[in-house]
């Protein structure tokens, strides 16, 4: 009986080794992925993605979009207010309604996808939407040619 009384303590005491050890592990490990975290924080794709968040962000942007066609001539040019958006961005998560994960309505009530496009207001309040390419910027950029579209009124025609 006194034997298993000696080995009971040396079993705990090994076991407790191990377990310092492996906790000496983990917090080796959790070591290096902070330290490669910190290095992944500071690379220039994400402060690009920052910064673009960043500025998008503002409401108040003033941003200049060249609309291009196929055969790259400008279709358009003009000074966006707010930003441009994505015809498949929403507001909703399109799987989750009302309590149920199933497909949804989009937020405009319809199913189903259509065409890519984008879509946004300029200066004048003047919705436009289009599937053409586009060159978009924060400052106004020099266009070389006349755009194929006029805006009535706007400065750019």
């Amino acid at each position: 009986m006194r034997k298993i009384l000696y080995i009971i303590p040396l079993i705990l005491a090994v076991s407790a080794c191990e377990d310092s050890a492996r906790v000496q592990q983990a917090q080796k490990g959790a070591a290096a992925a902070e330290k490669a975290m910190r290095n992944t924080q500071t690379n220039s794709e994400i402060d690009s993605i920052s910064n673009r968040l960043a500025l998008t962000s503002n409401p108040n942007l003033l941003g200049h979009v060249a609309i291009v066609n196929t055969t790259g001539n400008i279709v358009l040019y003009t000074t966006v207010k707010g930003k441009i958006t994505s015809g498949s961005k929403r507001l909703t998560d399109p799987d989750y309604c009302g309590g149920a994960t199933t497909t949804c309505p989009n937020d405009e009530g319809t199913y189903g996808s259509s065409n890519p496009y984008i879509y946004f207001k300029n200066m004048e309040g003047q919705y436009f939407q289009t599937s053409m390419d586009y060159i978009y910027s924060d400052r106004p950029f020099r266009v070389d040619e006349k755009p194929i579209l006029a805006i009535m009124g706007d400065k750019h025609e």
